[in-house]
Order: structure tokens, then C-alpha cells, then sequence
């Protein structure tokens, strides 16, 4: 008589498992891949915490213990890295970059390349989520290296860091959009002949560019100085190389604005030093403007930075316009809110006024600007001129580069706002 073999208790569960109908079979494999997947989930996690557990200590750690000596030139790729990380954490990406600029610095001994950036943000962007982000990463680096957080108005903060008492890199996030409401947008060059009406005028059509906001950037604003056209700049007051700017272009023949700061209708939002605000008495006004004007060498004209609150209020624009006017200055309104009273209020006066038709980069990115050069043609050719804002940025650079010289070979002629407002 054969002895039957013994079955390991595995083998048995095999076996019976094998006779089971298919829907109980199939049920039993899925409870089995979910208790599977339940486990391995559990183990993730226990893996993950505990080496975020580790990581902390050792961070925790490394707080306590002496900083790492680092050479100058590590330093300065370390806050390139450092910098970057922070773009990274506050959600922006290659898209946000309107300038991207290196250069070769040296004093003394010290040898390294300064890197500037500039990023526009969201209105609704948080400088002060930036600031601390900034800080949180680069304190890891060391007591070497230091940044200064200044926010200038509400559309732009700088942050400068510096290593060893130099200064290494510099980031600017603009809010680019925040300087207008949203019904004073350029026109769409669809809706040119049903919005702008066609005008008889003598000569080629005539456009005036005018660079706002300047006396920050000053690589770029010297490149767009550059340029063979006669490009305007409207210059704001109290910036760190304003008045140097001022009277280098004015000695390349350039014409130059104060590009005056004016409340906009968000009261919350910071104008920055020698804005101009509804609340204020009517010497006030005179008075900031006053020292808004003295601050700029070689001004010929003046337009506003911001400003669709104040600008709104016909009473105390004719108080700012009066100053200006004594100054003998032109004024032109930037047209940052459709209520505007500027230009009504300027003309009423007698005074030399005009005001803008086309925003050039309220929408930063290249192709976008390179589309309003076109719309800013096409109101050239109906009315005879044009007057366009833009702003110092890599693509308002290249855009202009482009075409300027596509406008002049189209035959219209770049002219300083000056020409344009004799020309009306």
C-alpha cells in the first residue's frame, strides 16, 4: 500500500484555491492585491517619514555645528542654485522670465559674474512670501551672504544679495500688469478701423515710444539707449541711477520725462516715494510735485506712473497739470484707467498734451509685444501719429530691435512725443 505524501499547509490552500469558482477566485486575488498595495503604502510612508525624520536631525544638527567655509567663487554658484530653487518653490518657471542678464565684475582681487533677473508675478503675487522665501534658503549659506529685500511700489521689489560686501546677484519681480485697470488695454488690431477714426494728416505717419520706469535697470536701459531711433524715457524719481541715466541720454540728444507716481484707484497699493495721492491738501500736491520735477535733470516733459485714481480726479490733476505747465513742460497722459481726466484737463488748460494709444508690453511675453508694434502701426496710419509706452525688459529690447526697423522701412517715422503734440 502506497504512502501518500505529506502536503505542506501551503499546498493544501494551493490546491483548494485551484476548485474555487471563478468569481470567488478573481475576488480573493483582488482582496489580495489591495492588502498588497495597503502594505506597501504603509511602508512608503514609514520610509518617507523616517528620512524626513533623518534629514531634519541632520539639518537640525548642522545648525549647531560650525559653518562649512566656503570660498568666494563656491559661494556665488551656490546662490546661483540657491536662487533658482527659490524661483522654483515660488511656482515660477521659464515663462516668468522677462530678463536674464550676466556680467564680469571685478574689484580688487575678486574676480565673478553678477546675474541680474527679472520675473513678472500675478497681481495677487506676495512679495513679502518672496522676501521670506529668500531669506529661508540663503541663511543656510552663511553670514557671508546677505540680502536686502526693497520694494519700491507695489509693482516691483528688488532683492539684492551680497556676498563678502559685494554685490553677486539681483532679482526684480514685477507685477506687470498692475499698473493698469483692465479697460485701458490697447486696442486689438482687429478693432483698429472700428475704434480709431480715420484721420487726414500731411506726411508719414509718426509714432513716439516712450520707455516707462526708468533708473532701476541700468544694462538694460543703456542698450535701449543704444538703439538707433528716437526712443523717449520717462524717468521716475528718486531711483538709484536715474539721474545718471538722465543726463546721458540727454547728452545722446534723447528727450526725457519724469514719469510722475500717482495713486491708483486700489488705495492699497504702495505708490513708492513721491507718490501723489487724492488725500493730500492741495500745497501738498504742489509741493511733491514740485520735488518730483527738481529730481530729474533735463526733463521736457512728464507723464504719469500709475495713477488711475488721481488721474481720475479732474480738481486735482488741474493742480499737478499747473505745476507742470510752470515748468514748461508737455504733458502726456498714460491713459492707465479709461476714467482718466489728464488729457482733458491739460488741453482745457492750453497746455502741450497728448495721451497714449497703445501699451506695447502690458502682456510681457515676445510675441505679444511684437503684435502691438503692428497695432501701433495701424493707428499711426489712421490718424497720422501714435504714441506707445513700454517698459525695459529683454523682450521690449528685442521686440524693439525688430521693429523699429520694419516701421521705418514701412515709412513711418520714430519722433519724440514733442513732435507728435506739435503735429495735433
Amino acid at each position: 500500500m502506497t504512502k501518500r505524501s505529506k502536503r505542506s499547509p501551503l499546498n493544501r490552500v494551493g490546491r483548494r484555491l485551484v476548485k474555487l469558482p471563478g468569481g470567488q477566485l478573481f475576488g480573493l486575488g483582488l482582496l489580495g492585491q489591495l492588502i498588497f498595495a495597503g502594505v506597501s503604502l504603509l511602508l512608503v510612508t514609514w520610509l518617507f517619514n523616517s528620512l524626513a525624520d533623518l534629514m531634519e536631525g541632520q539639518s537640525e544638527a548642522g545648525d549647531k555645528a560650525p559653518t562649512i567655509s566656503l570660498s568666494f567663487d563656491d559661494l556665488v554658484v551656490k546662490t546661483t542654485g540657491v536662487a533658482y530653487s527659490a524661483f522654483f518653490d515660488l511656482s515660477l518657471s521659464k515663462v516668468n522670465f522677462i530678463s536674464n542678464y550676466t556680467a564680469s565684475k571685478q574689484v580688487s582681487d575678486r574676480n565673478w559674474v553678477y546675474t541680474f533677473w527679472e520675473l513678472w508675478v500675478p497681481n495677487e503675487f506676495s512679495f513679502e512670501i518672496a522676501r521670506e522665501k529668500f531669506q529661508e534658503k540663503l541663511k543656510k549659506l552663511g553670514d557671508g551672504v546677505r540680502f536686502e529685500a526693497i520694494e519700491w511700489d507695489a509693482k516691483t521689489i528688488r532683492i539684492n544679495i551680497d556676498i563678502d560686501g559685494l554685490n553677486t546677484h539681483s532679482v526684480m519681480l514685477t507685477r506687470t500688469a498692475l499698473e493698469t485697470e483692465p479697460d485701458s488695454v490697447s486696442y486689438v488690431l482687429s478693432d483698429i478701423k472700428k475704434e480709431v477714426p480715420q484721420r487726414s494728416y500731411k506726411g508719414s505717419p509718426r509714432v513716439a515710444i516712450i520707455i516707462d520706469d526708468i533708473g532701476y535697470r541700468d544694462f538694460l536701459e543703456h542698450k535701449m539707449l543704444e538703439i538707433d531711433a528716437a526712443i523717449t524715457f520717462a524717468i521716475m524719481p528718486y531711483t538709484p541711477t536715474g539721474e545718471d541715466f538722465a543726463h546721458l541720454a540727454s547728452a545722446r540728444g534723447r528727450e526725457i520725462m519724469l514719469h510722475m507716481p500717482m495713486e491708483p484707484k486700489n488705495r492699497k497699493i504702495n505708490t513708492g516715494k513721491g507718490g501723489l495721492l487724492v488725500r493730500m491738501s492741495d500745497e501738498e500736491i504742489r509741493r511733491v510735485a514740485r520735488e518730483n520735477l527738481d529730481r530729474v535733470p533735463g526733463i521736457v516733459g512728464v507723464n504719469n506712473h500709475m495713477g488711475s485714481l488721481f488721474t481720475s480726479d479732474a480738481r486735482k490733476m488741474a493742480i499737478v497739470l499747473q505745476e507742470i505747465s510752470n515748468y514748461g513742460l508737455y504733458f502726456i497722459d498714460s491713459r492707465t484707467a479709461s476714467s482718466s481726466q489728464g488729457f482733458e484737463v491739460a488741453k482745457k488748460m492750453g497746455m502741450r498734451t497728448a495721451m497714449r494709444n497703445v501699451f506695447l508690453d502690458h502682456y510681457p511675453e515676445y510675441d505679444k509685444i511684437v503684435k502691438q508694434f503692428d497695432v501701433l502701426a495701424a493707428v499711426a496710419r489712421r490718424q497720422g501719429t501714435a504714441i506707445a509706452i513700454g517698459h525695459p525688459s529683454e523682450n521690449t529690447l528685442r521686440a524693439l530691435k525688430k521693429k523699429i526697423p520694419e516701421l521705418q522701412a514701412a515709412g513711418i517715422e520714430i519722433v519724440p512725443p514733442s513732435e507728435i503734440i506739435r503735429l495735433q
